[in-house]
């Protein structure tokens, strides 16, 4: 599945890349929010090849999925 979003946003360009790759702030967001996340040994910590194994609830079932960056 490839999903796009698109959205202006009225800041320094460096600002948003900032946010946008502080991994472990998503983390924490994610774990906030009621889901498991682990990352695969043989994934790269950051960049291109970066990924995560996550357990959602969602409509009262618990939902894997694998997520990952590839560009």
């Amino acid at each position: 599945m490839k999903l796009t979003a698109k959205t202006d946003i009225e800041a320094p360009a460096s600002f948003v890349y900032a946010a946008l790759i502080d991994h472990a702030a998503w983390e924490r967001e994610i774990i906030r929010r009621g889901a498991e996340i682990d990352r695969p040994a043989d994934m790269p910590l950051t960049g291109v090849g970066a990924g995560w194994n996550l357990r959602v609830p969602f409509r009262g079932k618990v939902r894997k999925c694998r997520s990952g960056l590839m560009k």
